[in-house]
Order: structure tokens, then C-alpha cells, then sequence
């Protein structure tokens, strides 16, 4: 009866372990498509641009929320994605906690967009 119950125990740990792969997998995801929609869409005249700006947002926010949620799982069953979860999460947190790195990200879609506002107003002039 204890071998069928360790062997069980196997089994199901073993499944938990796919399951963090899912959520890491899940995570990553996320912050891709959170990403670029957050970086594409930052422009705050047009409104359907700060409803994809914000989903963006929300997006990057879950993703991490996933990860600790992994973490969490992880440190329960130790694995080597444990780690890779907690290194996911503190660069995360330092991200979008940090001021000084939020001010860059702020200042770099700012650049970004004042680029595109110069190379569309040259595009303009060029066909007038």
C-alpha cells in the first residue's frame, strides 16, 4: 500500500511540475503581447490607443502575478523553474516598482514617440 501511494505521490508531483511549466509558458506570453502592446500603444490622445495602453499594462501585471503564483507553487516542490520564477519575479517588481526605472521606460516611449511624430510630419511635407 505505501509503494502504490508513493508512486502516486510521483505521479501527482510530477503533474503540479507540468502544470508550473504551463504557467511559466503562460507568463512569458503574457509579458510579450503586455509588452508590446504597451510600448506600441502608449500615445494618450486617442482613446481606443489607452484602452489597448492599459490592457497592455494589465497584461504585464498578471503575467507576474503568475509568476509569483509559480514561485509560490515551486518553492512547495523545488525545481529548477523555481528559480527561474523568482529571477522572473524580482526583475519584474524592479521594473515596474522602481521609480528611476520607470522614468527611464517612461522617457524611452516619449523618444519613441516624438521619432514617429517627426518622421510621419516629414512624410506629410513630403507629399504636400
Amino acid at each position: 500500500m505505501m509503494i502504490l501511494f508513493l508512486i502516486w505521490l510521483a505521479d501527482f508531483i510530477g503533474k503540479v511540475h507540468v502544470i508550473i511549466n504551463v504557467f511559466f509558458l503562460l507568463a512569458i506570453i503574457l509579458c510579450i503581447v503586455g509588452g508590446i502592446t504597451f510600448c506600441a500603444n502608449s500615445s494618450e490622445y486617442d482613446k481606443a490607443e489607452i484602452k489597448w495602453h492599459n490592457w497592455g499594462k494589465t497584461k504585464v501585471y498578471l503575467a507576474i502575478k503568475v509568476a509569483i503564483a509559480s514561485a509560490i507553487i515551486g518553492a512547495i516542490i523545488p525545481s529548477k523553474n523555481t528559480y527561474y520564477a523568482m529571477v522572473g519575479v524580482y526583475v519584474g517588481q524592479e521594473i515596474i516598482a522602481n521609480p528611476t526605472s520607470q522614468r527611464l521606460f517612461d522617457k524611452s516611449i516619449q523618444a519613441i514617440e516624438l521619432k514617429l511624430d517627426e518622421v510621419i510630419n516629414s512624410d506629410l511635407k513630403k507629399d504636400k
